[in-house]
């Protein structure tokens, strides 16, 4: 109960200033909108989809090493060497509209595998065929296909908002917050006026102390859970989600009940009402610092939860952008809950890495003081040891998101990396970061760079990928000798049809392309598909 209440205490702290934001925002001049795929699909365009998929060798390598049995031995290295080198070097095109797809992997030297597809969006008629599968021609039942269609479409709320609806429905809840902030919490925070040095970000000129209590957080679900009730929108989507889950648990045998709208309605009402029936307590401290005086400013956020219960939390938000350009930052240290003992104020330490962009001018000393928690954590301290590995019990989340605009595209790049301790494994590391840009105009036209990254910030795995309007059309399903309809019907052994033309036909094509496609992997992939086809050998 605690950790939630504590949670609840940054989501305030949060809400106060991304309305802020939001309000801001909204009164910026509107840049022209991007063209979405969708809206591209339905005036009838063909959209080509290019995707390059790069592994990291290194890390890759030592991965499937371990998946393979950690062998070590050269014939073991050979392979996952040539998986790899495979991987990096083929290539997928894919063509597709409203009614029809095709798709191509392989390289410039030839293609692997091919696929073409038709749709009838009104009718369900289908047709599908591979080189996997030589003439042979696969369809989806009918009937099954529009079940499985309205099953996705009825009562699809959140699929049918419009953006305008959308920003309709998020209004009362801004209402709401910014009033509760305005009436209730401002009044008593403590504001200071002077000189605000935060290392990395800015020095500022004003500072807004605001002490967050239970009550205040009893009182702030409340506002919002008052809004919810009349919100019939927010309320069917949620229902569409229960019985989403509702439905997949049937299907897998488990037991879990799913809550209704009403039964989650009662249970805050009764989680309020206690709150408030309980002796009020000390949650967590938000600090506000601004500059009145400079529009060009950041606007910087501190919460910090007490040290009283488990696992205090530190965390920093930081903004900075005008109409068409937007930097934000948020860190997030999670404090073991044993006591930190690693590195001290003595030592060299770094502030949260929620600093302004690159090149962003700042004001703050080199020499400022980081943050430090007025009930004896050193936060900055802590941060730092948990980036160079002294500390592997805490927590560190940080986010950062930046987009920008200009009379010729719009970027957008979102980073995300966590650092938290594994039993067994010390401290893990995920991290994944995009960086997309879309032209603007009347057509498709966006790029971007996927990475994801584990273990270690070094990229595991990088995606490219561009998304433009074509004159090209996806390839015309070719006419097979043989058709194979699946229906809600079909068992295995009906499947087992493909599966021989599969192993007896589609395989050994898929082979011989290989040869022209990739002539330096071919053999070793070769060598590896037959060895887990091949037929088990008989006592």
């Amino acid at each position: 109960m605690r950790m939630t209440r504590k949670l609840i205490a940054m989501v305030m702290a949060a809400a106060m200033f991304l309305s802020v934001v939001a309000f801001a925002q909204a009164e910026a001049p509107a840049v022209q909108p991007v063209v979405t795929v969708q809206s591209a699909l339905e005036r009838g365009a063909t959209i080509k989809m290019d995707l390059d998929v790069t592994l990291n060798n290194d890390v890759a390598a030592s991965l499937m090493g371990m998946a393979m049995g950690g062998g070590s031995d050269e014939s073991t290295q050979t392979m996952v060497t040539a998986i790899l080198d495979t991987i990096n070097k083929l290539k997928t095109s894919v063509l597709y509209n409203k009614s029809a797809v095709s798709a191509r992997i392989g390289t410039d030297a030839g293609e692997v595998i091919t696929l073409q597809g038709t749709l009838n969006p009104e009718t369900m008629e289908n047709s599908y065929a591979t080189n996997l599968l030589p003439d042979t021609t696969v369809t989806l039942d009918q009937a099954m296909l529009q079940q499985v269609m309205a099953s996705m479409q009825q009562g699809s709320v959140a699929q049918s908002l419009t953006d305008a609806e959308a920003q309709a429905m998020v209004a009362p809840y801004l209402e709401a917050i910014g009033t509760f902030f305005t009436e209730q919490v401002l009044p008593g925070a403590q504001m200071e006026q002077g000189s605000y040095a935060v290392e990395g970000v800015a020095t500022f000129e004003a500072l807004a102390t605001v002490p967050v209590t239970s009550h205040a957080v009893a009182e702030f679900l409340n506002q919002v859970l008052t809004v919810f009730k009349a919100d019939t929108k927010a309320q069917a989507m949620l229902t569409e989600y229960m019985q989403t889950a509702a439905a997949t648990n049937a299907a897998t045998g488990s037991s879990e009940e799913i809550p209704t709208v009403a039964d989650l309605i009662s249970q805050m009402e009764a989680a309020v009402a206690n709150m408030k029936a309980t002796a009020d307590f000390h949650i967590a401290t938000v600090k506000y610092y601004s500059s009145p005086s400079d529009t060009t400013a950041p606007a910087y956020l501190e919460i910090e939860t007490s040290e009283s219960g488990d696992q205090p939390m530190f965390a920093t938000v930081v903004i900075k952008g005008d109409e068409k350009n937007v930097d934000i930052a948020i860190a997030v240290l999670v404090k073991a809950e044993s006591d930190y003992t690693g590195a001290t104020v003595q030592e060299e330490t770094v502030s949260l890495s929620t600093k302004a962009p690159e090149g962003t001018a700042t004001e703050a000393p080199a020499t400022g003081e980081a943050p430090v928690a007025s009930e004896g954590t050193d936060w900055a301290a802590l941060h730092n040891a948990v980036l160079n590995g002294e500390d592997q019990t805490a927590m560190l989340i940080n986010l950062k998101i930046n987009s920008q605009a200009s009379e010729t595209a719009v970027s957008s790049k979102v980073a995300m990396d966590v650092r938290a301790p594994m039993e067994g494994m010390g401290q893990m590391y995920l991290g994944i970061s995009m960086d997309a840009q879309s032209a603007l105009g009347d057509k498709v036209d966006q790029s971007g760079t996927l990475t994801l990254s584990l273990l270690s910030p070094a990229p595991l795995v990088t995606v490219t990928f561009a998304l433009t309007e074509t004159d090209e059309q996806p390839a015309a399903v070719p006419v097979g000798t043989n058709s194979f309809v699946i229906t809600e019907d079909t068992t295995d052994a009906d499947a087992e049809q493909l599966t021989g033309v599969l192993m007896t036909q589609g395989l050994p094509k898929v082979l011989e392309n290989l040869k022209v496609a990739l002539p330096e992997e071919a053999g070793i992939i070769t060598m590896m598909i037959q060895s887990m086809t091949a037929e088990p050998t008989q006592p």
